[in-house]
């Protein structure tokens, strides 16, 4: 298996000539849809490169700027997360896409200090997001986290309470 290069990669350096103009466009969709797969497979490592490579059209900008945020989260380079995810915002993202923007740039937050950011963020989450993804995310936890790190006793003993609800609920009957 490959770490950084692509079969795509390598195809363009034997055959420079014959894959340049429309055919480029192609190898960059290959590439893109590659690093979608693999973020969607949660391999953010090998997602990252891909995704920091690809041309996307307009239209799938801001997806790409969330992956790459994503990904940036994972490794821990959460100046880098926060930028890009920040940018998939402002891009705009499709509801289903942006509650998990949310999410994940409030993580981004809390790994940074910012926890009344990290707060902010946590609670657009559970605003924008679908049910079913907060019921499979630790949104209540981290909310709890956060709550508890800014002093807020009674808010994190709601989000207590709503973990645990949100715990009993998922579990198999």
């Amino acid at each position: 298996m490959r770490k950084e290069g692509s079969r795509s990669q390598d195809l363009v350096s034997r055959y420079p000539a014959q894959l340049s103009g429309p055919a480029s466009e192609i190898l960059n969709d290959i590439d893109l849809n590659h690093g979608f797969l693999l973020a969607d497979a949660a391999r953010w490592s090998e997602a990252k490169p891909f995704l920091e490579r690809a041309h996307p059209p307009e239209v799938w900008k801001s997806v790409v700027c969330y992956y790459l945020g994503h990904a940036y989260f994972e490794s821990r380079e959460y100046e880098r997360a926060k930028e890009k995810l920040l940018e998939a915002l402002h891009l705009g993202l499709s509801v289903d896409w942006e509650g998990r923007a949310h999410y994940v740039l409030g993580l981004v937050e809390y790994h940074l200090g910012e926890m009344r950011a990290a707060r902010d963020q946590l609670e657009l989450c559970v605003k924008t997001a679908d049910p079913r993804y907060l019921g499979a995310s630790r949104i209540w936890e981290w909310l709890e986290a956060v709550s508890r790190a800014l002093g807020l006793k009674a808010d994190a003993e709601k989000y207590r309470r709503l973990r645990v609800a949100s715990e009993t609920n998922s579990k198999p009957h």
